[in-house]
């Protein structure tokens, strides 16, 4: 049985920034970072990250934006209103983009290069993403399909969300999200360790949206609500993580050709 806590969001959603805190100072004390500079480039990931996540949660409602909300709408004010509504909750994915291009953003304003900005706060977003998830099992906001095996959840109906998890206390579920969770750690734990041992030779952002987005696609098999949006036979994060993976692979394709042109080209001079 998962007992309900109070706002579980809050408390996960400040542990994690806590521990990616930390990890970020521990990482920065190996690396020549300017701290002001890398503070100001958090603030702008962390703004950058809620503005996203809202925005792509009211994208991915929006196909039933005016059936929900459109007989309360009269004036300014009342869309207004709606709109809000309608991007009250968050998705993944948008934080994820827009954090990354409030790194972009902010590197671009202090002319510096992007890369060891980048690789230095993504080995942070995993590790806040696992405590969300946290956050996601205890709110009850999204759970797995029904299951009746090892570990297997039992919610109460203190968990239920009107409209968003009204069946979540019917039957037992799959333990998805502390599953992802646990997930996101490992995958935390690979990225410092590339990290720490390429010294910025590699873009960690693409390992993480290969790994994560094989994680999540398989995963969302696993998941019981439809929140989440579906599209044909696949969720609306599961086609995304399908683009991250084909994305990264013609990266890395691509890297790869560079690479061997410039040594051809070496290799003629030569």
């Amino acid at each position: 049985m998962l007992a309900k806590i109070s706002d579980p969001y809050l408390i996960c959603a400040a542990a994690g920034l806590v521990c990616s805190g930390l990890l970020l100072i521990f990482l920065a004390g190996k690396r020549s970072f300017d701290r002001r500079q890398l503070f100001v480039c958090v603030l702008f990931a962390l703004v950058f990250m809620f503005a996203g996540a809202h925005l792509m949660y009211f994208l991915v409602g929006l196909p039933d934006f005016s059936s929900r909300y459109g007989s309360s709408i009269y004036d300014i004010q009342s869309l207004i209103t709606a709109v809000l509504n309608a991007s009250s909750g968050m998705v993944f994915y948008g934080g994820l983009f827009g954090a990354v291009g409030g790194i972009f953003l902010f590197c671009r304003i202090i002319r510096m290069p992007v890369r060891p900005y980048l690789n230095i706060m993504c080995c942070t977003f995993p590790l806040m993403h696992a405590f969300g998830r946290i956050g996601c099992a205890l709110g009850g906001c999204c759970y797995g399909i029904e299951y009746h095996g090892l570990l297997a959840i039992q919610y109460t109906a203190d968990h239920i969300n009107p409209g968003i998890s009204d069946h979540i206390a019917d039957v037992t579920r799959f333990p998805v999200q502390p599953l992802e969770a646990l997930l996101e750690f490992l995958i935390c734990l690979l990225l410092v360790r590339i990290y720490r041992r390429t010294q910025n030779r590699y873009s960690i952002i693409s390992i993480y949206l290969f790994t994560y987005g094989i994680v999540r696609f398989l995963d969302e098999f696993l998941r019981g609500d439809t929140i989440r949006g579906l599209w044909g036979s696949f969720s609306t994060s599961q086609w995304i993580a399908l683009g991250c993976i084909a994305g990264t692979v013609v990266y890395y394709l691509l890297h790869h050709l560079q690479r061997s042109s410039d040594v051809g080209h070496s290799g003629g001079k030569e």
